[in-house]
Formats: structure tokens, C-alpha cells, sequence
């Protein structure tokens, strides 16, 4: 084998095993009953709920604590009286 045969198959060789990994990954769900992508698809809504309570709860904490500190920047000044010139 030369040098360009060699990186030809360095190249393409990931290509291949990905392709029979996705191969793989088609007969097994083919193989699987069909009452179980039903239950997986229960569970993965129930996750996917589960994330997006947790991510609006992260959301709203960061803005409250934006809204806050925008509140005290504002009013910063008024603590001390107005300012004599």
C-alpha cells in the first residue's frame, strides 16, 4: 500500500464505522417491541417536562436578581439626600 492509500483509508474508515453503528442502531429499534419506544416516550416527555420547569425556575431567579439589581443601581443616589452643588 502507498502513503495516499493509507490516508484515503484514515479518512474514510470513521466514515464507515459510523455507518455501521447507524446500521446497528436501525435493526435494533426494527427489533424492539412496540410497547416499548410507547413506555421510553412517556419518559423522555416526563424528562423533558421536568427540564423545562427547571429551566424556567433558573430563568426567573436570574431575572429577579437582574430586576433587584437594577432597582438598587437606580436608586443608589437616594440614600444619601440630593447632592449640594
Amino acid at each position: 500500500m502507498t502513503g495516499t492509500d493509507l490516508e484515503t483509508m484514515e479518512r474514510v474508515a470513521p466514515a464507515v464505522h459510523l455507518a455501521a453503528e447507524a446500521k446497528a442502531a436501525r435493526e435494533h429499534v426494527m427489533t424492539e417491541s412496540p410497547s416499548k419506544p410507547v413506555a421510553k416516550s412517556a419518559d423522555k416527555a416526563a424528562a423533558d417536562k421536568s427540564n423545562v420547569k427547571l429551566a424556567t425556575g433558573i430563568a426567573m431567579g436570574i431575572g429577579s436578581a437582574a430586576l433587584v439589581a437594577a432597582l438598587l443601581y437606580v436608586n443608589r443616589d437616594k440614600k444619601d439626600g440630593p447632592k449640594k452643588g
